[in-house]
């Protein structure tokens, strides 16, 4: 159980590295991907802190990438 509590935490903040450099189309889906391993780090019984922080980082990401496209 706790083995595949770590893997699904590494497998968020993997995902949320990934968001940083991640074009707006792709963003949805590693939003999804985020929200499924959230549903099931839940049934685990792991904290909301966790996803919050993935949330704020993509949503950052999100308005990084706009920023730029609207600066070219």
């Amino acid at each position: 159980m706790n083995q595949s509590k770590e893997l699904l935490r590494q497998q968020l903040e993997l995902l949320a590295e990934h968001s940083e450099g991640a074009t707006e189309q792709e963003l949805p889906n590693l939003s999804a991907a985020m929200c499924e391993i959230y549903d099931r780090l839940i049934q685990e019984g792991v904290g909301r802190s966790l996803f919050r922080s993935a949330i704020i980082l993509v949503t950052l990401s999100n308005l990084l990438v706009s920023i730029l496209i609207l600066i070219q």
